[in-house]
């Protein structure tokens, strides 16, 4: 399936938090809690790269992910930093 990248919209980028924290409380309890500020900060940085995915992705115009947890159980990681780096390179380097 060919996936086409998409720039968030405003509404994308006000829901990328909320899909983040549950896609960052869905690998708290896959990997468990941690008093560790570093293993958290890790954790958060791969929920919120799953759910700019899941925000970003389509195919046909309809989105392919409905959820970072959806994400997170399909692709692995380095599908999903190569995503991520895709959306970065398309979208975030425009802006400067």
């Amino acid at each position: 399936m060919k996936r086409k990248m998409k720039k968030l919209t405003a509404v994308g980028e006000l829901r990328l938090h909320t899909m983040a924290r549950e896609g960052w409380r869905y690998l708290q309890s896959v990997c468990g809690e941690s008093d560790d500020r570093e293993w958290e900060r890790q954790l958060w940085a791969v929920a919120n790269n799953a759910a700019l995915v899941a925000l970003s992705t389509s195919y046909l115009g309809s989105p392919i992910f409905t959820s970072a947890r959806q994400v997170l159980d399909e692709l692995d990681l380095t599908q999903i930093v190569r995503l991520v780096q895709e959306y970065q390179r398309r979208f975030e380097e425009v802006a400067r």
